[in-house]
């Protein structure tokens, strides 16, 4: 497995509640930044719109590009085992399209 490590540190970030990402407020992703930083990842509810459904992801780390920009390295457990680098946006009003983040949990 390409990160052994990483569905147990996923598993154990998602059993504490954190706060919703319902925000564009820059203190909250430095929030998110500073806990990445710290080396815990960001645990995340996705709920699928018109659906009763939800999903978890990882948030494991960050690049930084670019003109200021930013992307996250999200770990998605349905898929392959791979990280994926998407925007803040992205994961947090648009993930595959009809997701939206709805919660966080963190490492405590």
């Amino acid at each position: 497995e390409k990160y052994p490590e990483l569905h147990e540190l996923f598993w154990k970030a998602t059993k504490s509640a954190g706060e919703a990402k319902k925000t564009n407020d820059v203190t909250v992703a430095d929030r998110l930044l500073s806990e990445i930083d710290a080396n815990r990842p960001i645990g995340v509810r996705i709920s699928w719109r018109g659906t009763p459904f939800a999903h978890f992801l990882a948030i494991v780390g960050y690049l930084d590009l670019d003109r200021g920009a930013r992307k996250f390295a999200v770990y998605d457990p349905a898929g392959e085992g791979s990280i994926d680098y998407l925007t803040y946006d992205y994961i947090r009003l648009g993930y595959k399209t009809k997701g939206i983040w709805t919660d966080s949990y963190k490492l405590t």
